[in-house]
C-alpha cells in the first residue's frame, strides 16, 4: 500500500479516535454524584447494638408520629420505610411514622440467645435504654409498633408479656415456638389487663406447620379474653410463601400488616353515591375525620379527596339537592379542576354565576383552553353581555389554528355578535 494511502488511513482513524473520545468525555460530564444527607441516622447503643433511626422528611418537633420498632433492621429497613414512602406520593394512605431499626449484625451467633433465653436483658434495653432515647429526641406519640420475624417474633410476645402497654402494635412473622410458657404469661396478662387495645398481626408460611398449634393458641386467648381487647388478624399464608417458604413473611407484615393497623387513616375516596349511602353519609365520614384527628393527631377536616369524590358523584348525576347538603354540612366546595366538568353542572341547575366563576378560575390556571373562552362566551351571550363574549371568543381564537374546526365557528361567532352590536 503507497505510504500516502496509509497515512491517510492513519490520520482517519486518529481524528476519528478523538472525536469519539472527546465526545464521549463531554457525554461523561453530564454525569456528575449528587450526595444527599443520609435520612437513616446510625446511633450506637452497645458494643455489639445500634440503632439505625429513619425520621420523614419535612418532620417536626410540632408534628408527633408513630414509632416502629425493627428488630433485625440489617435486613427489614428498607422494607419498614417503604410503605409510607410508596404510599405518601399523590396520594394519603400511609401516615408518618418513624421507623427505629434494631441492627444486630454483629451479635451473629449469639442473636438467638439475646432474643431467646437471654430475652430479659433485651427487653431492658428496650425498656429503659432504646425507647426512652427515642421519645426524648424524636417527634414520637407515644404509639408504638414492632416487628420481628422468627427469633424476633418470639421475642415479641416476650416483651408483650413483660411489659404489656409498651407496645401498641405488634407484627410478628414466623414466630417457631411461641412456648407453653409464654402461652400461659400471655394468658395471665389477659386476665389482669382489661382495655389493652393492642393489635397483633401473626403471619405464617404455608410450609410452617410445625407452629401453627401455637399461633392458633395464642389467637384463641385473645378471643377468650374479650375485656382486654385485643385487635389481631392471623395471616396463614402469603401468596409467594408456597415457592419461598417463610422468607417473605416480613415483606407480607409490613405491607398488609401495616395497611391493616393502618386502615383507619387512609383518606377516602368513594366510587359512587351508593358509596357514600353505605359508608353512613356525611355524619359517619365526618366522624371518620375526627377519629382519625385523635389517633394521628392530624386535622379532623374532611379531606380534599373525600370532599371531591362526593361532589363529583353527586354532579355526575345531576343532583343538585344532594350538592347542596353536602356543602351545607362541608362548606362551599371550592373547585380546584374539572373546571368545565363542574361549570356545565352548575349551568344544568341555573347557577350562572358559580358557572362563570368556575371557568374564571380554570382560566387562570389553563389560559388556553380555548374551549373554557368559548363556554364563557355563550353564558355571556345567554345574558345578551355581548362585548364580553365577543372578547370570549377572540381569546378562544388565540389558541386555536386556522386548521381547527373549531377556528371557523369562533370567527363566525364573532362576526354574527359584531352584527348583533
Amino acid at each position: 500500500m503507497p505510504n500516502k494511502i496509509k497515512i491517510t488511513i492513519l490520520t482517519l482513524i486518529a481524528i476519528s479516535f478523538v472525536f469519539v473520545n472527546e465526545r464521549a468525555f463531554a457525554f461523561g460530564e453530564h454525569f456528575k454524584e449528587i450526595t444527599k444527607p443520609n435520612e437513616i441516622r446510625h446511633i450506637r447503643v452497645t458494643e455489639d447494638i445500634s440503632l439505625d433511626i429513619y425520621l420523614p422528611p419535612g418532620s417536626n418537633r410540632s408534628e408527633l408520629l408513630p414509632t416502629l420498632y425493627v428488630m433485625d433492621s440489617q435486613h427489614y429497613m428498607y422494607n419498614a420505610i417503604g410503605y409510607q414512602q410508596s404510599l405518601r406520593f399523590g396520594v394519603n394512605i400511609s401516615p408518618k411514622y418513624i421507623v427505629v431499626g434494631i441492627n444486630t449484625e454483629k451479635l451473629e451467633a449469639s442473636r438467638g440467645a439475646l432474643l431467646g433465653g437471654d430475652a430479659d436483658n433485651m427487653i431492658a434495653l428496650m425498656e429503659n435504654s432504646i425507647v426512652p432515647y427515642i421519645e426524648e429526641n424524636y417527634p414520637s406519640n407515644k404509639r408504638r409498633m414492632y416487628f420481628g420475624w422468627q427469633f424476633g417474633a418470639m421475642f415479641g410476645i416476650k416483651l408483650f408479656n413483660a411489659n404489656p402497654r409498651l407496645i401498641e402494635g405488634y407484627f410478628l412473622a414466623s414466630g417457631q415456638n411461641y412456648s407453653k410458657e409464654q402461652q400461659g404469661k400471655l394468658e395471665d396478662n389477659l386476665k389482669k389487663n382489661s382495655g389493652l387495645g393492642s393489635y397483633f398481626y401473626l403471619s405464617l408460611g404455608e410450609m410452617e406447620h410445625h407452629t401453627l398449634d401455637g399461633h392458633k393458641a395464642i389467637t384463641s386467648l385473645f378471643e377468650k379474653y374479650k375485656a382486654a381487647e385485643i385487635n389481631w388478624k392471623f395471616s396463614y399464608f402469603d401468596r409467594f410463601s408456597s415457592r419461598y417458604d417463610h422468607h417473605t413473611t416480613p415483606l407480607e407484615s409490613l405491607t398488609h400488616g401495616l395497611e391493616w393497623y393502618f386502615s383507619d387513616y387512609p383518606d377516602l375516596t368513594f366510587h359512587s353515591i351508593d358509596d357514600i349511602t353505605n359508608f353512613g353519609g356525611v355524619a359517619a365520614i365526618k366522624a371518620y375525620y375526627q377519629n382519625r384527628a385523635k389517633r394521628y393527631q392530624v386535622s379532623s377536616d374532611v379531606s380534599e379527596q373525600s370532599k371531591f369524590s362526593m361532589f363529583r358523584h353527586a354532579a355526575q348525576v345531576n343532583d343538585y339537592k344532594l350538592f347542596m347538603s353536602f356543602e351545607q354540612e362541608l362548606g362551599i366546595y371550592e373547585i380546584t379542576g374539572w373546571y368545565r366538568f363542574f361549570a356545565q353542572f352548575f349551568l344544568k341547575n341555573n347557577e350562572i354565576k358559580r358557572a362563570k366563576d368556575t371557568y374564571k378560575k380554570g382560566l387562570l390556571e389553563y389560559p388556553e383552553k380555548h374551549s373554557y373562552w368559548a363556554d364563557l362566551a355563550s353564558i355571556y351571550e345567554n345574558q345578551q353581555d355581548y362585548h364580553k363574549a365577543i372578547d370570549c371568543y377572540q381569546n378562544a381564537l388565540k389558541y386555536t389554528q386556522k386548521s381547527d374546526l373549531v377556528f371557523t365557528k369562533y370567527k363566525q361567532n364573532v362576526i354574527r355578535l359584531n352584527d348583533v352590536l
